[in-house]
């Protein structure tokens, strides 16, 4: 009896292990920390170079925080992305599988999004030529 209940106290530990394994290998299978590492690459490029900006035509700080909250919060939104677009490619059907409606949705939401950063930085741009001539 006695070695039974030592056998039995070392099974939940075998299929904790088991789990986190399992957990970390769908984490490595979708990608996940791939996607992380890249997106904070491209968020640190981005947020030098609005510091640069901002610093160069004298934006007010509510502009760095704004745009250091919206780099924060794509953060987790990249992650979802990476997972949910991974899982649609390791599933093998004929047919080109269509993304989820949230999915599309914010993937419409991210280009109008850059369409509007772009396009005022460049009416920033243009309004601090024409103050400075």
């Amino acid at each position: 009896m006695g070695r039974g209940s030592e056998l039995d106290q070392h099974e939940p530990r075998a299929a904790k292990a088991d789990a986190g394994n399992a957990f970390w290998a769908r984490v490595r299978e979708h990608k996940v920390i791939q996607w992380g590492v890249a997106y904070l690459g491209a968020a640190l490029a981005l947020a030098h170079g609005q510091e640069l900006m901002g610093h160069a035509f004298h934006w007010p700080d509510v502009v760095d925080r704004v745009f250091m909250l919206a780099l924060t919060a794509g953060l987790p939104i990249s992650l979802t992305l990476a997972w949910f677009t991974a899982r649609l490619s390791l599933t093998r059907c004929r047919a080109r599988p269509s993304l989820p409606k949230s999915v599309q949705s914010l993937r419409i939401w991210f280009a109008s999004t850059c369409s509007v950063q772009g396009t005022s930085i460049r009416t920033t741009r243009c309004g601090a030529r024409r103050y400075a001539a």
